[in-house]
């Protein structure tokens, strides 16, 4: 199971948390954007929502060492294998994606 923690910031700092997300850099193998201090620790957004009556809600991962992290790690944006199967209804979409990769 993974192991989370649930913090409560002051509303005022929501905006450097959004500028920290990195969810799309993350994917596409590029560094993460400027990340924000929650006491001594850095940490970057990866999503965030919120709805009518909803408080606002960010998922942010703690940066730490690569040296100092004891998990499996997951990589993201590593380009896939060809062949690809895909449907007719992705060929559009398929070829647009190659022509761009």
């Amino acid at each position: 199971m993974d192991e989370y923690e649930i913090r409560e910031v002051d509303a005022a700092r929501m905006e450097e948390i959004q500028n920290s997300y990195s969810g799309d850099t993350i994917s596409s193998g590029n560094s993460v954007r400027k990340p924000f201090k929650v006491g001594a620790k850095l940490y970057v957004s990866t999503s965030g929502f919120s709805g009518p009556g909803m408080p606002q809600e960010d998922e942010c991962y703690m940066l730490i060492p690569r040296e100092e992290f004891k998990g499996d790690a997951v990589y993201y944006g590593k380009k896939p294998t060809w062949p690809i199967v895909i449907t007719k209804d992705e060929e559009e979409y398929a070829e647009d994606w190659a022509a761009h990769r």
